[in-house]
């Protein structure tokens, strides 16, 4: 059974449309999509129906962008008394996908076009847990508009099977998630890493760690996770995740092929965490 504390039981849900509706003086847009969940790796197929108001109309373009949001942490001044660093975070935005119609068209009032369109969701696009988010930007450019229409819809990201596995395997070790989010990463494939913060609350580590956060990257051919074990109550490290990753201070991690039997992935994690992270320092 899929992991029930990450709502990934969706099959009633899966083929439930979300529309959304977007107009000027001069057209009504309406942007369909498809699934009411998506999942890293799968397409998104949306149908944008376009509908002439008053007067013939030229669309320049139709543009959808998918994106999501995390947060980067920058320091600022020195605080003169306590002499230590300040930071605040600031919020950014990363397009996943884009897709952009190849041709301007005609439209006459009272006429309607369908365009149904397919984009990827990419590997490593994160998971709506806590605050994180997702969301389609749609922008529709009109020759009567000095400014496009746009809509944007937030959207439901879940965990592909793979990785439903492996948080299905920490779930029955006694391991919650508490903590997920995004964060600016350098030097990497991406400018971005999701990371998931689990404490135990029972099981086999609880009293002996305090958290086990994790940093996952998905390829073609292979899922790597990093791991960072706090056995004390405190953080001692100043640095983020992200940062300790991009400097190569995250000496442990996993690398599980794509290939590999979800029923063998309880065995190769669980080995991992007992053999390497157990009571390690």
């Amino acid at each position: 059974m899929c992991n029930l504390y990450l709502g990934a039981i969706f099959f009633m849900s899966f083929f439930k449309k979300i529309l959304a509706s977007f107009e000027n003086s001069f057209i009504t847009a309406n942007s369909i999509i498809q699934q009411a969940v998506l999942f890293p790796g799968k397409d998104i197929n949306i149908k944008i129906n376009i509908h002439g108001k008053h007067k013939k109309q030229i669309i320049s373009n139709i543009n959808l962008k998918l994106y999501c949001h995390y947060f980067e942490k920058k320091h600022t001044q020195k605080d003169n008394f306590f002499y230590k660093k300040h930071f605040i975070k600031i919020s950014r935005s990363h397009t996943l996908s884009n897709w952009n119609l190849a041709f301007p068209f005609n439209i006459k009032s009272g006429e309607i076009r369908d365009f149904n369109i397919s984009m990827n969701v990419p590997w490593n696009t994160p998971i709506t847990i806590n605050n994180t988010k997702v969301w389609l930007e749609t922008k529709i450019h009109t020759s009567m508009s000095i400014n496009s229409i746009s809509n944007k819809e937030l959207l439901t990201v879940r965990p592909d099977a793979l990785m439903d596995q492996i948080f299905t395997v920490l779930e029955e070790q006694g391991l919650r998630i508490r903590h997920v989010k995004c964060e600016t990463i350098e030097g990497f494939i991406s400018p971005f890493i999701q990371k998931f913060e689990f404490v135990p609350t029972m099981g086999p580590y609880h009293g002996y760690w305090r958290e086990i956060e994790i940093i996952t990257h998905r390829s073609n051919n292979f899922l790597k996770l990093w791991f960072e074990i706090n056995r004390n109550q405190t953080k001692n490290s100043k640095e983020t995740l992200g940062k300790l990753l991009s400097i190569g201070k995250l000496k442990y991690q996993l690398e599980i092929s794509t290939e590999t039997c979800i029923q063998e992935v309880r065995n190769i994690v669980l080995n991992y965490i007992n053999s390497t992270l157990w009571r390690k320092k």
